[in-house]
């Protein structure tokens, strides 16, 4: 065994008892690129190659939820397969989530329900469907809410109902495949079969907004990160290090491939729909991989400070953010026109996005989330 492959062993059964950093700035790092995507008013046009070639690649941004459903779909996993032996395995698993994510999706609900009266809500029938976890499956417009006030916004909600339906089932299928060739070969198939439907679809003419939304055609992204996790725990660390590599370069290669063929890499696009996701899956998969060598220049990277930090906060910074978006655009809107710049009405949104919602879910979590989370210590796996 390399030294290199030595270091990932040391890593995996470390990772048994305490994080890995790097993965803590690789979340950082996916709310920084969904938010700054949600952010991105600029205007290309007359502006040249170059700045259509940056701003292209800057709404591209959108593939940081692709990232945290593979790293998602791994850290999960590997929670699963680590307490599998324990008899309240499934009791275990489902409190520790509900801990993590109900109690400031639900309190947003509440709170918004509260001042329905103030700010003339009009729900559009969406209440039935957020209060359980199943947004993803109607209209966005159902999830704008244009009151007399201030507009409010949960179409990001989507994505944490994904993940939720998927978790529901995944324990199950996890513990009764245990950590067999059976499991193995299931996560392959996912990750094959889905990309082929996913074509096979668009070229039916389903709509490739229904693909990006539906659970049933995203979970090959947690696929890939639950494959991840299952090759770490039951191949050499040699043979992890080559498919991490291989998984990131065939990975890189492919999103390039698709985004020179569609001038682009829009999330609604049908070949992205159709091979696009899966291409992301390949790729961040073996970022994670790669992040395992906790000595290699990648991991230091993102075991920078700045980018743990926003990674520590990134549940409450991806709620809130969406939702004060009206405050920052007309923020924007009065700067640019105080100052008469376009540029600052682009750059102040963006800005106070970070500035205004990092600090709001910081104390989001000292004050409100972090009591909750510390009930998880009563399930937390031995």
């Amino acid at each position: 065994m390399n030294p290199h492959a030595e270091e990932i062993a040391t890593t995996l059964d470390a990772r048994e008892s305490r994080h890995v950093p790097a993965l803590d700035g690789l979340r950082g790092l996916a709310v920084f690129m969904v938010v700054a995507c949600h952010f991105s008013f600029f205007n290309h046009e007359g502006r040249g190659k170059l700045v259509y070639a940056v701003t292209t690649a800057w709404g591209g941004l959108w593939v940081g939820v692709d990232l945290f459903f593979v790293l998602s779909g791994f850290l999960i996993t590997g929670i699963l397969l680590q307490t599998l032996q324990r008899p309240d395995y499934f009791r275990g698993f489902y409190i520790r989530r509900s801990l993590r994510i109900f109690p400031l999706y639900y309190l947003v609900l509440f709170l918004l329900l509260m001042l329905t009266p103030l700010l003339h809500i009009r729900w559009n029938g969406s209440g039935p469907y957020l209060l359980v976890y199943l947004q993803n499956y109607i209209d966005f417009a159902r999830l704008s809410f244009h009151t007399p006030h201030f507009p409010i916004n949960l179409t990001h909600f989507w994505s944490l109902a994904v993940e939720e339906q998927f978790y529901l089932v995944w324990p199950l299928v996890v513990w009764k495949l245990r950590e067999s060739k059976a499991l193995f070969y299931v996560l392959i198939s996912v990750v094959i079969i889905c990309p082929i439907v996913r074509m096979l679809l668009v070229q039916r003419g389903f709509s490739p907004l229904r693909l990006y939304l539906w659970t049933p055609f995203r979970i090959d992204a947690l696929c890939w990160g639950a494959l991840a996790a299952y090759c770490v725990r039951n191949f050499t660390a040699r043979r992890v290090e080559l498919a991490g590599a291989i998984a990131l370069f065939a990975g890189i290669a492919a999103v390039l491939l698709i985004a020179i063929k569609r001038h682009g890499f829009d999330e609604y696009d049908g070949m992205v729909a159709g091979f696009g996701y899966t291409s992301l899956g390949l790729l961040f998969s073996g970022v994670l991989v790669r992040l395992l060598r906790m000595k290699s220049w990648s991991a230091s990277f993102f075991s920078v400070s700045p980018l743990r930090t926003l990674g520590k906060y990134s549940y409450g910074i991806y709620v809130y953010h969406w939702l004060l978006a009206p405050l920052f655009v007309w923020t924007g809107l009065i700067c640019a026109r105080a100052t008469g710049s376009k540029g600052v009405g682009i750059l102040v949104p963006l800005l106070m996005a970070f500035v205004v919602t990092v600090p709001l879910a910081m104390l989001s979590y000292r004050f409100y989330e972090r009591p909750w989370l510390n009930l998880k210590d009563r399930w937390a796996p031995r």
